[in-house]
């Protein structure tokens, strides 16, 4: 079910800072150093970059300089000229809201064997900013080079970003400017953003933002020569979703709010797939234990994981928070809820503009997976169940239940014996009393069977038995619990 797709540009670009000394002041004409993502000045979805410094290199401080920010103005600038659209990129008292972040790795262990760097971050910005919950799209930058091949990378879809090697010619450069209308570092940030969204390579028109290796065989003669296009003709991924079945038009990541927050909602596709359930299907969850995990499987191959999740066990006045347990939900369910009711689970999570919602509804069970809201032993005010009985031969046609009251046997109810084949399975003893006790008062209440003398037979009294009424919120008692309730009263 894990699956992530990561798109690269065929130039660099992630900013992998250099570390040195933090300083939480900055200097005059500054903005200040913050590690955690400062309070939004609107809500919703947006853009929020981190200037990371690696292990071992020294930080240029970008997080504090206005360096980063003319990146995304110049590529919102571009947008809006050519779409009429630009990105929401976080900002804090109307400046760029940039974090920054010290980061353990060196470039050679952010990147060995494979370079699984932008998990490897996001791990870490989720340590250090108690905030994150994946509700924006994290933009890492990095001074060091990651990549041989690439200036940036992003998860696609999803909500994590890369710009490396920001500081060198090749990632960094201001040649193409007049001829392509954006100097390469806010290309590759567009580029890669919209990687996020779901737009992998195009390759129909050689001089569009989305054109990348190595799936598009590159004209090195008009690469980055002629003026950038966005889905020239929209029929590919701007009014059409022919492409990648996603229309960036109608996503909700424009600052006008042109788009639909309901078109980034990903469904779940699995239902009940993988679900704890019993062998009838029955969704349950066993009181006083943990439940299995309560996961989905997603549209769009999207595999939603940790921090992003959250989750919710509902039943009636109870709500549970629960535990990620890598892309599902567990839950420590307690004892004191009473078998047999209802209860709903609700999984929600957050990737960038991405969004899903799964419910499912399920049945509260005992550790034997029984799920009777009253047992022959115990129940609840307001609640009923079987008097406990025992199996006789044809002979007997009728019994009397009685109650133990103040120290004596009191008469309750006669009742005619019925076959009871399910619960009398020798076939000379097929006859047993059915009779429902109602309660609405908590309590012990020890009651016996009496069977009056008939032609031939002797009265005959049936072993006592108890049974424990509780509040509806108290834990449910066991038949051990009747057994010594039921001695102790019989004994005094």
């Amino acid at each position: 079910m894990v699956s992530r797709k990561f798109g690269k540009i065929a130039v660099t670009v992630i900013l992998c800072a250099l570390f040195s000394q933090f300083f939480s002041t900055a200097t005059a004409g500054q903005v200040s150093r913050s590690l955690v993502d400062r309070p939004d000045d609107i809500s919703g979805y947006q853009i929020h970059l981190v200037y990371v410094a690696l292990k071992g290199s020294t930080d240029s401080r970008l997080d504090t300089s206005a360096k980063v920010e003319s990146w995304t103005k110049e590529a919102n600038a571009w947008l809006q000229s050519y779409l009429g659209h630009d990105l929401i990129f976080d900002t804090y008292q109307g400046k760029a809201d940039i974090s920054f972040m010290r980061s353990r790795f060196t470039p050679a262990a952010l990147c060995r064997d494979t370079c699984d760097a932008l998990s490897k971050l996001e791990s870490e910005y989720q340590a250090q900013d108690a905030s994150y919950n994946g509700t924006k799209t994290l933009v890492f930058i990095v001074n060091e080079k990651l990549s041989e091949t690439a200036c940036g990378w992003s998860m696609i879809p999803g909500n994590l970003v890369i710009l490396n090697d920001i500081s060198s010619q090749r990632c960094n450069t201001r040649a193409n400017l007049p001829k392509t209308g954006l100097s390469w570092l806010p290309h590759t940030l567009a580029h890669e953003l919209f990687h996020s969204y779901g737009i992998h390579h195009q390759c129909f028109n050689a001089s569009d933002l989305m054109i990348g290796s190595p799936e598009c065989k590159i004209n090195k003669a008009t690469y980055d020569r002629v003026p950038l296009t966005m889905d020239a003709t929209k029929s590919h991924y701007l009014g059409s979703d022919a492409s990648d079945g996603i229309d960036l038009l109608q996503m909700p990541i424009w600052s006008d709010e042109s788009g639909d927050v309901s078109y980034s909602q990903i469904k779940q596709i699995s239902d009940s797939k993988y679900i704890p359930q019993l062998k009838d299907g029955t969704v349950f969850a066993v009181l006083g234990r943990t439940t299995k995990k309560f996961d989905w499987a997603w549209d769009k191959k999207f595999s939603p994981q940790g921090k992003i999740i959250s989750c919710q066990f509902v039943s009636g006045t109870t709500l549970l928070a629960g535990r990620v347990e890598k892309s599902g939900c567990i839950f420590d369910v307690p004892a004191s809820l009473r078998p047999g009711t209802s209860f709903t689970v609700n999984e929600n999570w957050n990737m960038g503009p991405w969004h899903g919602t799964a419910t499912i509804d399920g049945t509260l069970v005992r550790t034997d997976l029984t799920a009777s809201p009253c047992t022959e032993f115990a129940c609840f005010i307001g609640g009923s169940t079987t008097a406990h009985q025992s199996c006789w031969d044809a002979s007997v046609t009728q019994m009397t239940l009685q109650q133990f009251v103040n120290n004596q046997w009191v008469d309750q109810a006669t009742v005619d014996t019925v076959t009871a084949n399910k619960r009398c399975t020798n076939q000379k003893f097929q006859n047993a009393p059915i009779y429902q006790l109602n309660f609405t008062e908590t309590g012990t209440f020890i009651y016996r069977w009496f069977i009056p003398a008939r032609p031939g037979y002797v009265s005959t009294i049936d072993k006592p038995f108890a049974v424990i009424v509780n509040e509806e919120t108290s834990p449910e008692s066991t038949q051990a619990d009747a057994s010594a309730a039921l001695a102790q009263a019989l004994k005094s």
